[in-house]
């Protein structure tokens, strides 16, 4: 049903009445948003972000446009486009309860990730496992400048030692 408005053909487009152009866009709104909810319905976030993203930009101030896209961004796991999506639909709607609920729980859910995330780093950091990486990745390097100086014909190991503290200073 989408399609038989979105490519109705110019001509007829262009004999439209400003108020029959309006209540086209308005149709094709309402399309996008209930084909935005029925994929969120069945696990598809990407195409709900995409019929969300049209419905935005049908209609660049419909408030239920911008939370379905905060919606289907987070049911994709993408919290920090859900929390802009979630402040247009704010703005647009600043008494809207529903809307700062679901909000609240974004950052919050955020927040608790963002925590997660740091605490598995800040464990990572210091410890053994990184030191081993690090010797490991020290060693490399040594092989990788041996094997490019033999490539070189530059056999003095002197030379090849001062050269190495050189490159890894650098």
């Amino acid at each position: 049903m989408l399609g038989e408005f979105k490519n109705i053909p110019k001509k007829i487009r262009d004999s439209l009445a400003e108020e029959q152009k309006d209540e086209r866009i308005n149709i094709m709104v309402v399309l996008n948003l209930n084909l935005s909810l029925c994929h969120l319905k069945r696990g598809k976030p990407l195409e709900a972000i995409k019929h969300a993203k049209d419905a935005i930009e049908l209609n660049p101030q419909e408030c239920k446009a911008h939370y379905r896209l905060a919606q289907a961004f987070k049911a994709n796991n993408d919290l920090d486009q859900a929390q802009e999506a979630f402040k247009e639909a704010i703005k647009i709607q600043p008494d809207n309860h529903q809307i700062r609920k679901e909000y609240k729980e974004l950052t919050e859910l955020k927040s608790s990730k963002e925590r997660q995330w740091y605490s598995k780093m800040s464990g990572f950091l210091g410890s053994d496992k990184l030191k081993k990486i690090e010797q490991k990745d020290e060693q490399e390097e040594k092989l990788k400048y041996k094997i490019k100086r033999k490539c070189l014909n530059r056999p003095r190991e002197e030379e090849e030692e001062e050269d190495f503290q050189a490159i890894v200073e650098s």
